[in-house]
């Protein structure tokens, strides 16, 4: 029984995923941080007295996230 209920979730799923694809949807996780925030991140990354997490831009953003798009000297990733 668990596995006919596990079988249905599966392609419940994978349905749900071909009508998002077939409708354009974009199949990645929005971003945690736009290109138009970037500037004031990687401001913010280089003063040291001020937190990384402290712009209200990025206030939803964990300090990973930030480090992931910023270094800590302010220069950019990827």
């Amino acid at each position: 029984m668990a596995e006919f209920e596990r079988d249905l979730t599966a392609s419940a799923r994978w349905r749900g995923f071909a009508q998002r694809r077939s409708a354009g949807a974009a199949e990645d996780r929005p971003r945690a941080i736009f290109e138009s925030d970037l500037p004031a991140v990687q401001k913010l990354m280089r003063d040291p007295e001020v937190p990384p997490h402290a712009s209200p831009r990025c206030s939803a953003a964990l300090a990973a996230t930030l480090y992931r798009y910023v270094s800590p000297e302010g220069e950019r990733r990827k």
